[in-house]
């Protein structure tokens, strides 16, 4: 030990160690917190390249469902989802190399590098997509609307006579188109060639008739290059790459992670060190000067309590001890101060860290449901189908477990509400879940019967969430042969469908099944045929649960008699109606569930003649 000629001297050189070993925490602790805040940048960048690439496969799923039937993409050469396919590209092009730039490990560098080459290979194959989609092309574009030229030019030709002939080939053409199998190739060329024979000598027919069946086989092996589906073709190689691409980024991830994390443990056990020899040197000072240390006991326990009541904010000082026997209250004092700084610290740190983590992961992932949610929402388009129509969407919380869901097929309308499971953020995924599954049973596997919808989303719930259920109910509405009605063809599973009727109000109940339960038989349709001026309702159950001032639910009835009530009025004025009556309620209680009421007319958009015809489609109160 060194020897000093006074306490004085040996306290300011203790102090000065303890100083010293202070200021190494504090400069280890900013050492690792810096890179800790590297890696978290990094990570946000990753996390912002996963949102990128997950939006460039969405757009990708988007030209796969619905440009490559849109005659304007093979008009124009392109469309806006390819644009915006480019666009994100380039943006994740910049990110990557951005994260590229910064000090990583030899292994975190060779999968970023490995994630930049999948991507640009996922960036050829999709432009190739393009290339061949547009090669084939599309009604009256491309090597489809060559084909369809020759056929129709076949048809108005001296060969026209054979129409047995012309409609068995025209049957494998459009088998082929629909269901995508290869035997309807070999069907279509065997038909061929059997024409082929009965018009030997006529030269002209025969070339015709050649052409077509060239521009055909050129078409149909386009279209194997492109691929029937999701396992085929370019549509499988980008497929199979969107996956790797994935497990890259997962690999990339939880290499920062594991980085985060290691240098979070070195970071404590530094600090743990220091602190423990911050406490070796407080009780070696102790006991070096304890036989010079003498004021009074009760000054310096004064001095201390009144530093921890403060939660270490006041400033007093530590009087300077002159009686040895004052030494073990004082190190009782220290070690207390020192031990309640620890707890007070350690706990503190720990609750606010694991709170702020918990709700930013809970801020986001509302905020990334919000996002998904309201682009489902705005896809539908309502103010473009229906002019005269009210919605009233009411989520209880940020976001809503309710769904609309409106798809226009030539002169069909498919109008439906969905009530999932669930409200908040578990209702959303179900939405989202549901709109896919709507979509894909409608658009993808061409089921238009509002009863076969049910029952195959039944299937696919089952299925997918065994656990989850969703009511909903969906109604077709298409022009009956007098064009003076519409049919309407509704299904519903826990929703039921209302419509005006003259001055009444009728109501088509649904199934009291929901999708996703089991089942006891198949849902079913009611079909009715109703005046182009009658109004139609769709709408969740959540005005109907939610609590009167008497805390017993408004009900279906008081629903039903709310809507007869205002009947007679516009749908503008209906709507204002209904939602002072709501608000009513909510001052009473507070919102129990979403609510989604959706009232509309189709006469107004889809048949502007005969909104002429009834120049006040509105119904007259009696």
């Amino acid at each position: 030990m060194l020897q000093f000629a006074n306490i004085r001297t040996k306290l300011l050189y203790s102090f000065a160690l303890l100083l010293l070993l202070t200021i190494s925490v504090i400069l280890i602790d900013l050492s690792f917190r810096n890179a800790e805040r590297r890696i978290e940048t990094s990570l946000g960048q990753l996390n912002e390249i996963q949102l990128i690439q997950k939006s460039i496969h969405e757009a990708e799923k988007t030209f796969l469902l619905d440009d490559v039937i849109n005659e304007e993409f093979y008009k124009n050469r392109t469309c806006q989802t390819i644009e915006a396919q480019k666009k994100l590209t380039a943006k994740l092009k910049s990110t990557l190399e951005t994260l590229r730039t910064q000090n990583l490990s030899e292994a975190l560098a060779k999968d970023i590098e490995a994630y930049i080459k999948a991507q640009a290979q996922h960036d050829r194959i999709f432009q190739e997509l393009v290339a061949q989609s547009l090669n084939k092309g599309f009604k009256d574009y491309g090597l489809e609307g060559e084909m369809r030229k020759l056929i129709h030019d076949l048809e108005n030709s001296a060969l026209a006579a054979d129409k047995i002939s012309l409609l068995t080939i025209r049957r494998h053409e459009k088998d082929f188109l629909l269901r995508k199998q290869t035997s309807y190739i070999e069907k279509h060329k065997e038909a061929v060639e059997t024409l082929k024979l009965r018009l030997s000598g006529q030269e002209d027919l025969l070339g015709l008739l050649s052409k077509y069946q060239e521009v055909f086989t050129s078409m149909a092996n386009v279209d194997q290059q492109i691929g029937f589906d999701n396992t085929k073709g370019l549509r499988g190689q980008l497929t199979a790459n969107a996956a790797e691409i994935d497990q890259i980024a997962a690999n990339i991830a939880t290499a920062f992670t594991t980085r985060s994390e290691n240098l979070r443990w070195q970071n404590a056990l530094y600090q743990f060190g220091l602190i423990g020899v911050c406490i070796g040197l407080i009780v070696w000072l102790t006991l070096s000067v304890s036989r010079q240390i003498g004021k009074p006991i009760h000054k310096i326990s004064t001095a201390i309590h009144e530093i921890i009541a403060s939660n270490f904010t006041a400033h007093s000082s530590i009087p300077v001890i002159s009686s040895n026997d004052e030494l073990g209250k004082l190190s009782k004092d220290i070690d207390h101060l020192v031990t309640t700084v620890k707890n007070n610290i350690t706990v503190l740190q720990e609750k606010t860290e694991e709170i702020e983590k918990k709700q930013q992961a809970l801020d986001d992932s509302i905020v990334y449901a919000q996002r998904m949610q309201q682009s489902l929402l705005v896809e539908q388009k309502l103010d473009e189908h229906f002019k005269n129509h009210f919605l009233i969407y009411l989520p209880k919380y940020e976001v809503s477990g309710d769904l609309y869901w409106h798809k226009k097929i030539e002169d069909t309308h498919f109008c439906a509400v969905l009530d999932c499971k669930g409200i908040g953020l578990a209702g959303s995924i179900m939405t989202v879940l549901a709109n896919a599954m709507l979509n894909q049973i409608v658009f993808n596997e061409l089921v238009r019967d509002p009863a076969e919808i049910l029952n195959n989303l039944h299937r696919k719930m089952r299925t997918i969430l065994p656990q989850g259920h969703t009511a909903i109910g969906i109604c077709k509405i298409e022009p009956a042969p007098t064009f003076k009605y519409n049919r309407v063809t509704f299904a519903g599973a826990g929703l039921s469908l209302h419509h005006s009727k003259g001055i009444l109000l009728q109501t088509i109940e649904g199934s009291k099944h929901f999708v996703g339960v089991q089942l006891q038989s198949n849902f079913v349709n009611t079909q009715v045929e109703l005046h182009k001026s009658e109004i139609l309702y769709l709408c969740s159950d959540g005005l109907a649960k939610q609590p009167k001032a008497s805390d017993q639910p408004y009900a279906e009835a008081g629903l039903k008699n709310l809507l007869e009530q205002n009947l007679y009025k516009p749908l503008s004025e209906q709507k204002q109606a209904i939602e002072t009556e709501i608000q009513k309620l909510f001052r009473q209680r507070k919102q129990k569930d979403d609510i989604t009421l959706w009232g509309f007319m189709i006469s107004a958009t889809e048949y502007p003649q005969l909104v002429e015809e009834n120049q006040s489609p509105l119904l007259t109160k009696v």
